[in-house]
């Protein structure tokens, strides 16, 4: 989910296909994005889209929100209901089932920690409780789709000085329910505090019980790159390069290819 400055670029790796998607307003560097689709009730069609969350331009800052329609090649201002879970979107979220997950940093409302689902049918906002509330200030959270079937969370515990997966059960298309059941894996055996390191994504291998990390790692002159790859009993470094800018941030992706050529075309049709 990243953010562009100027202009959106959709990159639709699993259509092939690129492009540059104009702004109804300007796109601003703290803007954030997520994807996602709706199906047909007849055929299993799917029509996609991008939820962006923005800030107004005045002297409040208001948190609002727009939809873009591929059928349509046009931006749409959502209502009043966006917020107040608007805030929720951010730039670590994924999508599952045509629906987009978040981490919200606490709920306003209940003064607790949670994960915000955006359903791209009705687009509204689900309230979906973490399986813990103990969350440190430092503490951080972060998401993963594992086999287009659940959603793994990535628990960094400050305090502890370690980190542990969460994985959910499977999530259905059809599956309207409001809570999620969460069952804990072993803890990773990584150690993230040789130096300031920041874990921004991951992927899990839930039959293997194996993480693939990103972070970004603040040397001493300088910030790096680095991909990991850990389970409970070891850690292994496996990529490091220096980032050009302290705003690039690594990002590991995955997604299953399950699209079909009409879909690709009719997308194509639009850009």
């Amino acid at each position: 989910m990243p953010t562009f400055s100027n202009h959106l670029t959709a990159l639709l790796a699993v259509f092939d296909l690129a492009s540059s998607i104009k702004p109804r307003t300007c796109y601003c560097y703290d803007d954030a994005y997520a994807l996602g689709y709706t199906t047909s009730s007849s055929g299993g069609h799917r029509s996609y889209k991008i939820l962006r969350r923005y800030y107004s331009q005045n002297d409040k800052k208001v948190v609002l929100g727009e939809i873009y329609e591929f059928t349509s090649a046009s931006w749409r201002v959502l209502d009043d209901s966006f917020p107040p879970l608007g805030y929720s979107v951010n730039r670590n979220g994924v999508c599952l089932k045509g629906d987009a997950y978040f981490v919200a940093p606490r709920d306003k409302v209940n003064d607790a920690f949670l994960i915000t689902k955006f359903d791209f049918t009705t687009e509204t906002f689900v309230r979906l409780l973490l399986p813990f509330q103990n969350l440190h200030p430092w503490d951080k959270a972060f998401l993963s789709v594992v086999r287009d079937e659940k959603i793994a969370l990535l628990h960094v515990l400050e305090t502890e000085r370690s980190m542990r997966i969460l994985v959910t059960n499977k999530i259905d298309d059809d599956d309207e329910a409001k809570d999620l059941s969460w069952r804990s894996d072993p803890v990773l055996g990584i150690d993230c505090y040789g130096s300031n390191m920041y874990f921004e994504s991951f992927l899990f291998d839930e039959e293997n019980k194996v993480a693939v990390l990103s972070c970004a790692a603040h040397l001493r002159h300088k910030f790096v790159t680095r991909i990991y790859i850990s389970d409970e009993y070891m850690e292994k470094q496996v990529y490091e390069a220096n980032k050009i800018s302290t705003f690039d941030w690594p990002r590991i992706i995955s997604y299953e290819e399950k699209y079909t050529y009409e879909e690709a075309k009719e997308t194509e049709a639009v850009l």
